[in-house]
Parts: C-alpha cells; sequence; structure tokens
C-alpha cells in the first residue's frame, strides 16, 4: 500500500501534497480513482485545440441538482455564464422553479451556434446574447451586457469547467482563461448580497487554492459551500459546485479584485507555461498556510462523494475488464475509508 501511496505522491504538485498527508478521504479517492483508470484503460481527455474550441459538450445541458436548485432561495435575476446557444440546464432549472424570474444568457464561446425555437419554454424569460457577446470578449472590455438591472443579478453561473477536458491536471493556460474571463464578468455584474455558483475542480491545485481564497475575499466566507455533481458526473469528473452566498465586496473592493483578475489574465496571455499568477495576491506557500484547514473542510463532503460515486461504479469496471477476485480485495485494502478529514 505505501508502494501505491508513494507512486501517486509522486505525481501530485506541491500544492496537493499536504491535503494527500493531511485527508485520509482525498489520499483514498486518488488511490481508487488511479486503480480504475488504470483497469479501464483511459487515455488523458480531449484538450482545447489552440482555436480554443472544446472538443466536449458544452454545459448547456446539464441540470441544476435538485439539492441546489431549491438552497439558493428565490431569484429575480439570472446572469447565465454558459449559454452556448441555448440556456444551460442549470439555468433552465432555476427558472423552472422561479417563473417570475428573468434571465440573460452570455456565450461562453464566440462560436457558439444560436439552437432556440419558438417551442423554447423560457423565450419569455431569457434574453439570448447577440452575436459578438461572450464571456471573453466582455471581460476584455470589448462587448458590454445588455439590459443589466441596476442593482445588478442576484444570481451569476459560471460553470466553464464543465466544458473542459476531464483530466483537471492538463488544463493549460487557454482553460484557466475560461474560469477567470467567467470571474471577471460575474465580480462586475453581480448584485450586492448576490450568490456565484462557479464550478471548480476538486484537485487543490495552486491556481484552485487561490480561487477559493478570491472567493472568501468577495463573498461571505462562512457561506460559501461546494456540491457534487450528479452521481453519473462526478464519478469521472473531479469537478464540484461552489455556492458562494452574500457578496459582500463593496465597489472600490470590487475594482481592487476587478484589476487582479485583469493583470492575472494579461500575464496568462503574455507568458507560456502551467501556471497562473496569484489572484489573492499570496505567495504560494503563504496561500497554502492560510487556506489548508479550509480547503479541507469545503471539499471533505465532496470527496467522500466522488469516492462513493467511483466505488458503485467500480463492480462493472471489474466485469468489464475481467479481473480476478484477488484483485477486488487488494484494491479494497488499499481504499477502504479510515478516520480523520
Amino acid at each position: 500500500m505505501s508502494d501505491t501511496h508513494s507512486n501517486i505522491a509522486s505525481q501530485l504538485t506541491s500544492a496537493e501534497l499536504p491535503f494527500f498527508n493531511a485527508s485520509a478521504t482525498f489520499k483514498n479517492l486518488l488511490v481508487l480513482d488511479q486503480e480504475v483508470r488504470r483497469l479501464r484503460g483511459d487515455a488523458p481527455g480531449p484538450a482545447v485545440t489552440p482555436q480554443g474550441q472544446h472538443n466536449r459538450a458544452a454545459p448547456s445541458g446539464i441540470p441544476a441538482p435538485l439539492h441546489l436548485q431549491h438552497s439558493l432561495g428565490h431569484t429575480h435575476h439570472v446572469l447565465d455564464l454558459d449559454y452556448d446557444g441555448a440556456p444551460s440546464g442549470f439555468a433552465a432549472s432555476l427558472l423552472g422553479i422561479n417563473g417570475g424570474a428573468h434571465g440573460v444568457g452570455i456565450n461562453l464561446r464566440p462560436d457558439a451556434t444560436i439552437i432556440r425555437t419558438q417551442f423554447d419554454p423560457f423565450h419569455a424569460q431569457f434574453q439570448a446574447p447577440e452575436r459578438g457577446e461572450d464571456v471573453c470578449r466582455i471581460a476584455d472590455g470589448q462587448a458590454a451586457i445588455r439590459n443589466t438591472p441596476p442593482e445588478g443579478f442576484d444570481l451569476v453561473l459560471a460553470s466553464a469547467a464543465l466544458a473542459l477536458p476531464d483530466d483537471v491536471t492538463l488544463w493549460i493556460d487557454r482553460d484557466i482563461y475560461l474560469i477567470y474571463a467567467q470571474l471577471l464578468v460575474a465580480l462586475q455584474h453581480i448584485a450586492w448580497g448576490g450568490s456565484l455558483v462557479i464550478c471548480l475542480p476538486t484537485r487543490p491545485l495552486a491556481w484552485v487554492i487561490d480561487v477559493i481564497a478570491f472567493l472568501r475575499q468577495t463573498f461571505d466566507a462562512s457561506s460559501i459551500i461546494a456540491a457534487n455533481l450528479e452521481p453519473d458526473d462526478q464519478a469521472g469528473r473531479p469537478l464540484a459546485y461552489v455556492v458562494c452566498h452574500h457578496c459582500r465586496a463593496n465597489e472600490e473592493v470590487r475594482d481592487t479584485l476587478a484589476n487582479h483578475v485583469r493583470d492575472t489574465i494579461q500575464t496568462l496571455r503574455r507568458t507560456a507555461g502551467l501556471s497562473a499568477p496569484s489572484l489573492s495576491g499570496s505567495a504560494e506557500p503563504a496561500l497554502l498556510r492560510s487556506q489548508e484547514q479550509y480547503v479541507l473542510q469545503l471539499f471533505k463532503h465532496v470527496w467522500k462523494g466522488q469516492y462513493a460515486a467511483i466505488w458503485t461504479r467500480y463492480p462493472r469496471v471489474i466485469q468489464d475488464a475481467g479481473v480476478w477476485r484477488h484483485d477486488v480485495r487488494e484494491l479494497t485494502e488499499q481504499c477502504h475509508i479510515s478516520g480523520g478529514h
């Protein structure tokens, strides 16, 4: 078992190692995930092309998990940054239970095709983007959101991560840029006291921890929660919805935070490599020290849910791979959930 752990630890980043050592749940999740992928012979997920076009389906069809729909409460104005030709499944779910709500859609990608029809049940509730109204152009100041409510949107949906490759360790700067662009647009248009639902990796990479630290500066830190994707999705994707309630940043703080995001985006464009600059202003060692316990608590239940979802699928993988039963016993010994985080 120590050889298995050592092998996994050798593949982790310096930011992930403290979590691997501190959380039995995270450690067991990585062991189980690695073994299942080995048995299935999984290849890395598809990457984003140089033109920024994704080989994955956009997040437009994925509905809001039932446990989140009602926790977000009644909303009046929804900003959907995952539009891509039609209201995202998340937005459609929320509009369905908030009959008086109004939504504004912004394309995630500039090449999104309009697929709405006259039978669209949310046609009267939802403002579709015009050509050129995509997240990146708005983040760059080259386009603006029409009909923004005077007080801002009380809910912003930002799930670009769902449209990116399954293997988050393969994400490049262009991928992370999409998440930062959504974060900037959300910050500029969310109402005081409003909520943000953003999809983030649950692998505690340095840039993910940095985004969480940034969110803590913007929202009430005690009202930030992480929620699993639907079971079929969480078994294969290390992602979660991070739900941030009660935006508390005043105009001055927002301007400062927005400048941090703009600087980060510009740096990503100028430099090549896998490391994104800091949003929160903290260097990695200080960032890890200040955020480790918070991130452990934030993702603890999500990691358990991902573990359970993968384990539920494991018998079928065993059957498909033709693995003998002693391999099942060996994996059970390696991946039992022990005490601690």
